[in-house]
């Protein structure tokens, strides 16, 4: 947390230094003027500044803009530069990268807690996804992928809402019951079915735009995380990276086919699991959590490394 001291209101206020100090509140705001920066309706210093604000609890009454106006053109500039000043310590929510030979700011947030755990609708309440996507089956990570992508392409609001529909599902009825059962599989939503993902779609419809992006930037850090970073599993290191690096242009002889080199995509995977028959059918493969099917695809790899090197 970074500490200030603001003399004038006789106050000492600390303010978050990274994402993960952001309340849920104060996270939301960010979105929301974040989505304000990128339809042009702020600047990147009043997105700064806006956040500021909103970070220290502080507002501007009518009569603080009247005092205001009875300082000194030295007495603003004193005042302002120490404001501005503070924004430096909010570099942490924007990085810069090039693009087509131009430099661009993108939202600095590479975040997988789900900041957004339920939609409070007036048609419904939607529970959404475990952290990092721990508690999705197969079959919704691969239709929740699809839409993502073609949104990422596309930017059609379309598969946004779809997206989200995917994601966020209504409590199962009997969950209080099924709960305390042995055999319990952990999953507190309503069974996914890409049947009525167009119904839902149509009530997502409704939601904020920054709530839905919100959700779609989340759904992209997970997957990447999930790429690339370790994930602990019963207090053991796990890392799925290896299972999408692309193979060499030239392939070498016995090399492991990758989930990036399946020409068929998540689909061909999805046989080529079923196939082994480890979760059982098919459709079984399909409702089977995302996590297991890649920590077995995983143990498969390396059994076949460890033959490949004996």
């Amino acid at each position: 947390m970074n500490t200030i001291e603001i003399p004038d209101k006789d106050l000492k206020v600390e303010f978050p230094s990274c994402w993960e100090e952001l309340t849920n509140d104060q996270f939301a705001f960010v979105m929301q003027e974040w989505i304000s920066l990128m339809d042009g309706k702020i600047n990147e210093d009043e997105f700064k500044l806006l956040i500021l604000y909103n970070l220290l609890g502080l507002t501007r009454s009518p009569f603080q803009n009247w005092k205001d106006k009875r300082l000194t053109k030295e007495q603003l500039e004193n005042k302002f530069a120490n404001i501005w000043q503070l924004t430096e310590l909010l570099n942490w929510l924007i990085r810069e990268e090039t693009y087509q030979g131009e430099t661009v700011s993108m939202l600095n947030y590479t975040g997988i807690i789900n900041r957004i755990p339920r939609i409070d609708g007036e048609w419904s309440v939607l529970e959404g996804p475990s952290d990092c996507l721990l508690n999705v089956t197969f079959a919704e990570y691969r239709a929740a992928w699809k839409f993502f992508e073609a949104y990422t392409l596309d930017q059609k609001h379309a598969d946004l809402d779809h997206l989200v529909a995917v994601l966020y599902r209504p409590v199962r009825a009997n969950y209080d019951e099924l709960k305390l059962k042995p055999d319990f599989d952990g999953q507190n939503r309503e069974p996914f079915n890409p049947y009525i993902t167009d119904h839902y779609a149509e009530l997502i419809k409704t939601l904020p735009f920054w709530m839905k992006y919100t959700i779609y930037v989340w759904f992209g850090n997970c997957d990447k995380f999930l790429k690339e970073e370790d994930l602990e599993l019963d207090g053991k290191p796990l890392s799925f990276s290896q299972l999408f690096k692309k193979s060499l242009a030239e392939p070498v002889d016995g090399e492991v086919e990758t989930l990036d080199d399946n020409d068929l995509g998540l689909t061909g995977l999805l046989y080529m699991v079923a196939e082994s028959k480890l979760f059982g059918t098919i459709a079984e493969t399909d409702r089977t959590n995302y996590i297991d099917l890649l920590t077995a695809l995983l143990y498969w790899k390396q059994q076949t490394d460890k033959i490949k090197t004996a």
